[in-house]
């Protein structure tokens, strides 16, 4: 990304764009939220301890088909089903591109503010990977829910149909936290650019930890 590039967008056309995303981004959170706790398992035990008590998450990390049914078959399986298609479908169409939208604004506020533009180039290239990536993730539940719903269990190769592009996703996104926040931190133009980068390292190692324990009980286990 050249300077003559990030300086020819308007400051205030990145600061729009960045508070359309971040709405998006927030609108769809709050609807998805509901949904994702899953009410109808009656929290029934889930799967992997590293990744708590999030239902959706573990489906997204499903390491195989029992994990799926683990997280979809308990309890009222129509109810699991249902708000499992809805909160795919919110994220699908909402949550995806906002996010999406407010890590490209914010890469290319950071690229301004920085002579050293390699990190942020490279962590912007990877964000159209993410959102690619949580897609076809999206595409792989949409699948294990119709499979559930009209075969009574999942198929061989839901699982990894899901967590291949999921892995890849929540591996990126952590990597592009770190790239910003260590950009933010030092580019040294004032405390704006800090504190983005303060909570972009404090998110990215607080998903770190949670995928060094989904791993180790994955791989390790």
């Amino acid at each position: 990304m050249s300077k003559d590039l990030v300086q020819s967008i308007p400051l205030a056309a990145l600061l729009t764009c960045a508070a359309v995303c971040l709405v998006a981004a927030v609108a769809g959170a709050v609807l998805i939220s509901p949904h994702n706790k899953l009410e109808g398992r009656n929290r029934a035990k889930l799967p992997m301890k590293a990744l708590g008590d999030a239902p959706i998450l573990q489906l997204e990390l499903a390491r195989n088909e029992g994990d799926i049914r683990a997280v979809l078959m308990e309890g009222d399986i129509a109810r699991n089903l249902a708000d499992a298609r809805a909160g795919n479908q919110f994220d699908t169409w909402l949550f995806i591109p906002g996010y999406a939208g407010v890590l490209l604004t914010v890469g290319a506020l950071l690229a301004r503010a920085t002579p050293r533009r390699a990190i942020v180039v490279a962590a912007l290239a990877a964000i159209p990977v993410i959102a690619v990536c949580d897609w076809v993730e999206n595409a792989g539940i949409e699948h294990a829910i119709d499979h559930v719903a009209r075969g009574g269990a999942p198929l061989p190769g839901d699982a990894q149909r899901i967590s291949t592009p999921s892995i890849i996703k929540w591996t990126l996104l952590a990597l592009v936290l770190v790239c910003y926040g260590v950009t933010g931190i030092f580019s040294r133009t004032g405390w704006v650019a800090a504190g983005v980068g303060i909570i972009c390292l404090a998110a990215s190692a607080k998903l770190g930890i949670q995928l060094a324990g989904y791993f180790r009980e994955r791989f390790f286990n």
